[in-house]
């Protein structure tokens, strides 16, 4: 029997280079190849779901969070004990629920972003 893949929202961080922007980390439970970012997005009922507030950025980080290895468009290999990954959203929407395959998220108050994101967090709004 199939069971659901789950997740974990790691954090989420200010970005210290877009004020506008937020860093979310999850843990997911999921081959890499598997995880479709285009099913991650921010429920505002108040809009129409084409205009629902979605991810970008997303990069794919070794098991330990300290290096880019892959993202949304080249994913790394890897096995199904977990998938750390980043990507961004926009301030405003942390207020709405997350909405993944792996389930609805509500988002934590943005803390600081960590030195081994830093790199990161530059990279997610240039992309």
């Amino acid at each position: 029997m199939d069971t659901m893949a789950t997740a974990d929202i790691m954090g989420v961080y200010k970005n210290p280079y877009y004020r506008d922007v937020c860093i979310v980390e999850m843990l997911i439970d999921e081959r890499p190849d598997l995880i479709d970012f285009s099913s991650f997005y921010c429920i505002d009922k108040s809009l129409p779901e084409s205009d629902w507030q979605s991810v970008f950025g997303e990069r794919f980080l070794s098991a330990d969070g300290e290096n880019v290895i892959g993202d949304g468009i080249d994913k790394p290999g890897g096995s199904d004990n977990g998938t750390r990954v980043v990507f961004g959203l926009y301030a405003e929407a942390l207020e709405l629920p997350l909405s993944t395959p792996y389930g609805r998220f509500a988002l934590p108050s943005p803390g600081e972003l960590s030195r081994r994101l830093k790199n990161v967090a530059l990279d997610i709004f240039i992309d």
